[in-house]
C-alpha cells in the first residue's frame, strides 16, 4: 500500500479544492463538506467525495447553474450527472486537475414515496 502522502486524492488537495469552491458555493446558497475515503481513510487513488448542501434558500440557484460557475471560475470539468436516486441525492461526476471529483447534492426535503 502507498503512503498516504502519495495517494492521488488526499486531505491536502481535497481541502485546497474545497477552499476554492466555498466562496462560490456560499454566494449560491450552499456549503460543501469532505466525505468518503479521503476523510475516513486519509486518502485514495480513486476519487474525492464532496457533499454540497443548502444553507440559504434565499440565494439558492439551480444545480446546473452552480456547476457552470465552478467550471468557469475554478476550472472544474463535468463528466456526467446522475439522476436523484433512492437516497434523494443528485451526483455530478467531475474532474479537477486530472483527479476524479464526485459532488453529491443533498436536497432539503426528504424523499417520500
Amino acid at each position: 500500500m502507498k503512503p498516504l502522502a502519495q495517494l492521488r486524492h488526499n486531505p491536502k488537495n481535497a481541502v485546497e479544492l474545497i477552499r476554492r469552491m466555498e466562496p462560490i458555493m456560499d454566494d449560491a446558497g450552499y456549503h460543501c463538506a469532505l466525505t468518503g475515503s479521503v476523510l475516513f481513510k486519509g486518502g485514495t487513488d480513486h476519487d474525492t467525495d464532496i457533499i454540497l448542501y443548502p444553507h440559504d434558500p434565499n440565494k439558492q440557484m439551480p444545480h446546473d447553474q452552480l456547476l457552470e460557475l465552478l467550471v468557469k471560475q475554478i476550472g472544474l470539468k463535468i463528466r456526467f450527472k446522475t439522476t436523484p436516486n433512492y437516497v434523494n441525492r443528485e451526483v455530478w461526476l467531475c474532474s479537477y486537475e486530472n483527479r476524479n471529483i464526485d459532488l453529491f447534492f443533498f436536497n432539503e426535503q426528504p424523499r417520500v414515496d
